[in-house]
């Protein structure tokens, strides 16, 4: 990771980390499931909150350890020693373009590296071209396009997940 970049929201927004026992919060944003939120946060993962006005607005996971499963994909990766990776992004329909997911990317960038951690790792539909081209402000680059087909509730790909 260089240079991140300072990025300004265009409304006030405090940002949070997810406590234990606080996974509730996260539904003011979308409908997760409690219990999947509970389980991530005991795992060791992160979860950013972006707060206006006391609700919660957005949503940005992070995993630095362990083996991420990248659903799209339908494959596990191992993150190694300094990797993280951000996953299960969403802010609020009703704040969308005020630039609140960069400026949450690029708060929890400055943290992650000031911690050691050199590389950060994001993945996105090919289909969100806004995200896409929001990320790329923000200092991402693409390294790789996996293409996925999905049956039921199982994807599969030729992707052999290592990077």
């Amino acid at each position: 990771m260089s240079e991140i970049p300072e990025v300004e929201p265009r409304i006030p927004v405090k940002l949070t980390k997810l406590r234990p026992g606080e996974g509730q919060r996260i539904r003011e944003v979308w409908p997760v499931p409690v219990q999947k939120t509970e389980s991530r946060l005991k795992r060791g993962d992160l979860c950013y909150l972006g707060v206006v006005n006391d609700k919660a607005v957005s949503y940005h996971w992070v995993q630095t350890s362990g083996s991420h499963f990248v659903q799209p994909a339908g494959k596990d990766m191992v993150l190694n020693q300094g990797q993280f990776m951000i996953y299960h992004t969403r802010v609020d329909e009703k704040v969308k373009g005020k630039r609140i997911n960069p400026f949450v990317i690029c708060t929890l960038l400055k943290e992650l590296k000031e911690a050691g951690y050199h590389q950060g790792l994001i993945y996105t539909a090919s289909t969100n071209q806004a995200n896409q081209r929001s990320l790329e402000r923000v200092g991402f680059r693409k390294i790789l396009q996996v293409k996925s087909l999905r049956i039921g509730k199982r994807f599969y790909s030729n992707w052999k997940a290592s990077i």
